[in-house]
Parts: C-alpha cells; structure tokens; sequence
C-alpha cells in the first residue's frame, strides 16, 4: 500500500446505555441498535463532532456488559499522512475517548437530498426546525432539516450543514445560486437565535466531501463576522462548482 493510503485501526466504546448525568438522558438498547442496524463501513469518521475528518469507520457493534448495560463500540482507519508516523497521528487525536453524534433520518426524509441541515435538539425546538425548512419551498432540489444529536456527556450545541457533492455540483448555476441563498438565511438565523447560545460557543461546521470548515460562534460574536466566514465557503464551493461545469461535456 502507498504512503498516502496508509492507515491505522483504532477502536473504543463509542456509548452506553448508562445514564448521562449532566444531560439526564439514558439510551436505550434499542436505540444503540438501530444504529448499528443503519451503519455502513465508510463512514467518515471526524474528530471533535466534526471539526476534522481522520479516517473512515470499519466496524460497529452493540455488546453487553457485565453489569447488564450494554456498550456500543466501534472501530475506525484513522489516515496517517504522508511523512507522518501513526504515533504522532495517534497523539494528535483528542483524548478522551468516542462519542456518537448523528443526524436523524425521519420518516419524513427525502431520498439523497442534496442538502441536509442538521440542528442540535437541545438547543433548538421544532418550531426553529419547522421555520428552518420554510426558505427551501419551492426550490428544484430536495433538502433536509433535522435533529442533531450528541451524545457526549457536554457537548457543545451546534448546526451542521452536509452538502452532497455529487448532487450540488450537478445543478444549474440559477439552482446552486438560490439553493445557497437560501442555505445562508437559513444558518444565519439559527445561528442567532438567543437560545441556541445557552451558556456555551455554538459551533458552525460546513461539510461537503473532503471540504470541512468548523467555526465557533461565542455569544456575543458579530453576525457580520460571522456571515464573512460562511460567503467565504461559498466561495471556494462556487469555485469547484464553476470548475465541474466547465470540465463537463459540452461546456
């Protein structure tokens, strides 16, 4: 295997049913199997909820514990970049251990949206999630708004934007434009609102492919700060967007 393939498998227990008790919730057995029932090997695996992409998840099961918990553990191929050891990767990783953090997929899910926004559930409440769907009506693409869920023991409330690559780079550029429009009301609005804040940063992370950007929002940060950094990503996705269409047949 080349030295820009190299990898190294790491693994440990991603959750329990054992009771949080800083966010007074339990997961149930149930619930820790309907995620492994939906995994799928290659799933990007990220460090700090999302701050960073380090590899790709190989194995996820639910086992039981001696106590009578039960404990979801998991293993993922962290990517050791070229001149780098697996020690130093190793040691570059947060410590403390894994965590589960998710978006859920309702019923009410479209088929492979080509945007998906992901909202902390204990941040937000389902009239912001409802009020953040209304922007996208109407448009030629479908999109998604849902729940995030974090199951660290305090992790900070967040907003998570995926953007499927392969979808957006294939929309016409009146679609990309309005899409992205939208997409900017949309984050800008949850990002501010006053109890989203709580008493923690809210975090921003934009993912789409191997483009990542991860932004911590204190509570008194300027909205024009702000939006400077989300037109920024834009940018650098308009640019791949424009390049796709160029390099494509008849362009």
């Amino acid at each position: 295997m080349s030295e820009a393939r190299r990898t190294i498998r790491v693994g440990g227990v991603i959750a329990t049913t054992d009771l949080l008790p800083q966010r007074g919730i339990r997961l149930s057995r149930q619930a820790l199997q309907g995620v492994v029932d939906r995994f799928q090997p290659g799933q990007p695996t990220f460090s700090n909820h999302g701050a960073r992409q380090v590899g790709r998840a190989a194995k996820l099961e639910l086992r039981p514990r001696e106590d009578g918990e039960w404990e979801l553990y998991g293993e993922s191929d962290i990517d050791i970049p070229p001149g780098e050891s697996a020690e130093s990767v190793l040691a570059g990783l947060p410590q403390g251990g894994w965590s589960l953090a998710i978006a859920e997929i309702g019923d009410d899910a479209p088929p492979d949206p080509a945007v998906t926004i992901a909202i902390d559930y204990m941040s937000f409440d389902a009239s912001d999630r409802d009020e953040a769907r209304l922007p996208f009506e109407g448009l030629p693409v479908s999109t998604y708004v849902t729940w995030y869920h974090q199951f660290a023991e305090l992790p900070q409330p967040a907003v998570v934007l995926d953007l499927a690559r392969q979808i957006w780079l294939s929309l016409p550029p009146e679609v990309w434009d309005r899409l992205f429009k939208a997409i900017e009301e949309v984050v800008l609005k949850l990002i501010f609102k006053p109890k989203a804040k709580r008493t923690l940063p809210l975090v921003f992370r934009l993912r789409s492919g191997e483009f990542n950007v991860s932004v911590e929002v204190p509570a008194d940060a300027d909205p024009g700060l702000v939006r400077e950094v989300f037109r920024g990503a834009r940018s650098v996705l308009r640019a791949s967007h424009e390049t796709k269409g160029s390099n494509s047949p008849g362009a």
